[in-house]
């Protein structure tokens, strides 16, 4: 398994070019309203795909949202700051899309619920990504190679159904703007060449295969970016990014639509007897969402509920072999469900039963 990390070293005071690319993270924030640090991220990922002709491996950038959260306006900006960018539409065919990836280097892929993801998961290493397909010619069949390696940038509205996928990926997630946004796309294309210099400033090799998690591998080539431009702030907050998706990973989960876990998990309650009582510790099982899931929405497994079912910001944890999900009683019930603006008859009698006191 191709794993890598980064070595520790002392580098120069940074130049030039690394001091100018601090403009271009608040520039995105200026047009799609998300916070600095994955601002950063989306700008440290374009310098990387500059950078792949030295890399092994290169994750996928999954932008997760709801309409109207600024996904495809991320598109149109790395498509203006990263190395050979090709645009591609999430509807094509298997073997088109697959064809498409052939010797692209960048490829940013909208409405991309329907990708196969095994391609996607192949694309993130050069010793997964060569292959050949048969090609019908006049005299015949011949087989024709193909290598699909690169930086693959991808937005969609539910999450990668294969945890070994999303292991390969690093995740944005956008939001509704609080205002409108009107910055100029044009200007942040102007520092294109400004990455492309910064890029052959940084020495790639840092990136050096000594293993480590493949979380950790997916994070490299980033932070191989911010440790050039001596970005210790965005670097401390990546670490805690991989570390919380090392966890979920171990834990085998992954995240999950949050309006249906959410309603899975009040239903539960209900059914298990919960009033405006329930207290902090009562609990669900995560078996328990997953089947309630499969009768609304399809068959889900425990990748795609875990997540999400902690940043709603839930408790999970294991007892006698059996995952729980701890409710946290109907104040923490009432919270998330309107955070989420889940419009409910049961939530709008416990929030005046609870109000009246």
């Amino acid at each position: 398994m191709d794993e890598v990390r980064i070595e520790r070293i002392m580098l120069p005071p940074a130049q030039q070019p690394a001091v100018q690319v601090n403009q271009v993270p608040l520039l995105i924030q200026a047009a799609c309203g998300l916070d600095l640090n994955q601002a950063k991220s989306i700008t440290y990922y374009a310098v990387a795909t500059h950078g792949l002709t030295h890399l092994r491996l290169f994750p996928a950038l999954f932008l997760q949202g709801a309409p109207a959260t600024g996904k495809s306006t991320i598109l149109d900006i790395l498509e203006q700051l990263t190395y050979q960018p090709k645009r591609l539409d999430g509807s094509l065919s298997k073997a088109e899309f697959r064809d498409s990836l052939n010797d692209s280097p960048t490829v940013l892929i909208e409405e991309a619920d329907q990708v196969n993801e095994r391609q996607i998961r192949n694309r993130y290493s050069r010793s997964t990504s060569k292959m050949s397909v048969k090609r019908e010619r006049r005299q015949g069949w011949e087989s024709e190679p193909l290598d699909t390696f690169g930086a693959t940038v991808l937005h969609r509205r539910d999450p990668f159904k294969d945890p070994a996928v999303q292991s390969r990926a690093i995740t944005v997630r956008t939001r509704k703007a609080d205002g409108p946004f009107n910055a100029d796309l044009n200007e942040i294309g102007q520092h294109h060449e400004l990455l492309v210099r910064l890029a052959t400033e940084i020495t790639w090799d840092l990136i050096s295969t000594h293993g480590g998690s493949r979380i950790r591998d997916s994070w490299a080539p980033l932070q191989v970016v911010a440790c050039h431009i001596r970005d210790e702030e965005w670097a401390a907050w990546a670490e805690t990014q991989i570390v919380q998706a090392d966890a979920t990973l171990n834990a085998g989960q992954e995240e999950e639509p949050p309006q249906l876990v959410f309603s899975a998990i009040m239903h539960l309650a209900l059914v298990n007897g919960g009033d405006t009582h329930m207290q902090p510790d009562d609990r669900v099982t995560v078996s328990d969402i997953a089947k309630a899931l499969s009768d609304r929405a399809g068959k889900y497994n425990s990748w795609q509920i875990g997540d999400i079912v902690r940043n709603l910001g839930f408790e999970v944890r294991k007892a006698g072999g059996t995952q729980y999900v701890y409710i946290g009683g109907a104040q923490k019930l009432l919270a998330i469900g309107a955070e989420l603006g889940i419009e409910d008859e049961w939530l709008a009698k416990a929030a005046e039963q609870l109000q009246a006191g």
